[in-house]
């Protein structure tokens, strides 16, 4: 088990390096990758909630402290809240496919986009949260849709990262 959290620590903290160094230099700042997003909602489709509920805590605490924002705490709540849901979601339907993997992602995506919205208007400074980012948010969502299944792939290589309470991969 120390072996499944160390990776994905390690997983996390090569993600904020990623996503907060490359798309300064590919996108302009324009868009930003959410790799700690995307690895969230797996947990959520694919682990047990008492640690899947841990590793999200921890993640979101990784890009909360590495991330920048002045608000603490932000990515904390909005990660731990969209593995639940990606948990409750995974009771109903099956995630096994790449194609449920991005569906999932999308539909989350636009979820926590709008959490954060609503988070960052109602608890940050006047002026904070702005209309003018929606446009590259959507696109972060699909490119973070299609980069799901890619994702999956890679993290499923640690073996019982996946294993849900039922057994299955």
């Amino acid at each position: 088990m120390i072996r499944v959290y160390s990776f994905l620590l390690l997983a996390g903290f090569l993600s904020v390096v990623l996503q907060t160094t490359l798309p300064h230099y590919l996108f302009a700042d324009r868009i930003h990758l959410d790799l700690i997003f995307i690895m969230v909602v797996l947990l959520g489709l694919f682990r047990d909630p008492v640690q899947g509920s841990l590793m999200a805590f921890l993640l979101g605490g990784l890009e909360d402290y590495f991330g920048g924002l002045p608000m603490a705490g932000l990515f904390l709540f909005s990660r731990t809240l969209i593995f639940i849901l990606a948990n409750l979601l995974r009771r109903r339907f099956s995630a096994l496919s790449p194609l449920a993997q991005a569906l999932f992602v999308l539909v989350l995506g636009a979820v926590d986009k709008l959490l954060l919205f609503l988070l960052t208007l109602w608890f940050a400074a006047p002026g904070a949260a702005t209309f003018e980012r929606w446009p590259f948010g959507i696109v972060e969502i699909v490119v973070a849709a299609v980069l799901a299944p890619f994702l999956y792939r890679v993290m499923s290589w640690v073996p019982e990262l996946f294993v849900t309470e039922r057994g299955r991969r």
